[in-house]
């Protein structure tokens, strides 16, 4: 039964000032489906109503749904076994209901025959709102559309397809939703597992690759090493005030300028795995590496004054206080090489107190922001520091 909504009449008394065009739809729209088109005498079938009803806040369709439940409705010459109704289901503007039921035909009669099913109608009511309130239409009737099943026969007369439709009820609609979530998890699932294989792979070649070059290993940071050396050189200064200048401590001071001096030149310093028990030697610093394994690492470095010296002829272009620092450099390892290795002079404390605490301070500076150290490496021509 095609009735006319006149939408933008119900707007309009209810005090709307701009009216809306009237839309002609169906209040109300059922059909049939049916699990099989031909059935042989006993065999059960299921067959499913379903439903959309105008649902949209401004008018509800409200069917009669008391008499549609399996223990009430009444379907002859059909025998109903059982029945089903499924959550009703909305869109923006509709409401899905649906009924299923189990029928089945038990006839002598019936051979050969297209049975139809019983005509049903479905009462109905249509609500709208004016001023606010909540009114409903008379009772009207939709008529159910004709729908047949054969008797041991291919095809009823009326069948709108050759082959049986599946029955396509909401339930089987969940299920198949649920099957494919679960289906979609487990994909993203091995697809994760499959990453973690292949980045496991990756770490485990790369690791193989760098154990094959033990040149290219860097144990120690660049920064762990630059604020070891200012660690250092403050040990320096306190056991100075304590012992006095030494020719030990010296010792230690100008391996901890040398370091120092090649990433000032941006060349490596050398990282060697100390043997257990052993200690740093004469021109090496002591460090530790790792975490949970930690290996004893010393640190060494070959650039002498005179390096230093060479790299301040080609320092054109350089900025005032990074030739500056250079040249504290240069001027504290030439001092403490000197008290190093000349054992005849006699150590001038004033000057090494000078150099060290130019130097001490040096060192705090570049260890505290190692990211402008780069800016240096336009002494050599080079833009990469120690790897």
């Amino acid at each position: 039964m095609r009735l006319p909504v006149l939408i933008g009449l119900f707007l309009s008394s209810a005090g709307l000032a701009a009216p809306v065009a009237a839309v002609e739809t169906d209040p109300i729209a059922c059909w049939w489906r049916t699990s099989a088109s031909a059935v042989r005498v006993g065999q059960t079938f299921d067959v499913v109503l379903t439903c959309a009803v105008v649902d949209n806040g401004a008018i509800v369709v409200i069917p009669d749904e008391s008499g549609l439940d399996a223990s009430a409705m009444q379907m002859p010459p059909f025998e109903i076994i059982g029945g089903k109704h499924p959550a009703d289901r909305h869109t923006a503007d509709r409401r899905f209901l649906q009924y299923g039921y189990t029928l089945r035909l038990i006839a002598d009669d019936s051979f050969g025959k297209d049975i139809a099913l019983p005509d049903l109608q479905i009462k109905y009511q249509i609500q709208t709102r004016v001023n606010g309130e909540a009114v409903k239409g008379r009772a009207l009737v939709y008529l159910m559309p004709k729908q047949s099943v054969r008797v041991l026969a291919l095809v009823p007369n009326d069948a709108p397809d050759i082959r049986d439709a599946g029955e396509n009820t909401f339930d089987e609609i969940d299920a198949r939703t649920y099957r494919a979530d679960l289906l979609s998890v487990s994909a993203l699932v091995l697809f994760t597992i499959g990453v973690i294989i292949a980045l496991v792979a990756a770490v485990r070649l790369i690791g193989r690759s760098g154990r094959a070059h033990p040149a290219r290993r860097h144990f120690v940071s660049d920064r762990r090493i630059l604020r070891g050396v200012a660690r250092e050189l403050s040990a320096v200064h306190s056991e100075r005030e304590a012992s006095g200048w030494t020719e030990a401590l010296a010792g230690r001071v100008t391996a901890a300028l040398r370091i120092a001096g090649a990433y000032a030149l941006a060349r490596r310093v050398s990282q060697t795995v100390a043997a257990r028990g052993a200690d740093a030697q004469d021109g090496q610093l002591l460090f530790r590496s790792g975490r949970a394994r930690r290996a004893r690492v010393l640190v060494s470095s070959s650039v002498t004054a005179e390096a230093l010296t060479n790299a301040l002829t080609g320092t054109n272009g350089s900025s005032p206080r990074q030739r500056e620092d250079i040249e504290q450099l240069q001027l504290a390892l030439s001092r403490f090489t000197a008290n190093r290795y000349n054992r005849t002079a006699d150590i001038d404390g004033e000057a090494l107190d000078e150099s060290l605490d130019s130097a001490t301070q040096l060192l705090r500076r570049l260890a505290a922001g190692y990211g402008w150290l780069k800016p240096l490496t336009s002494f050599t021509g080079s833009r990469r520091w120690a790897d």
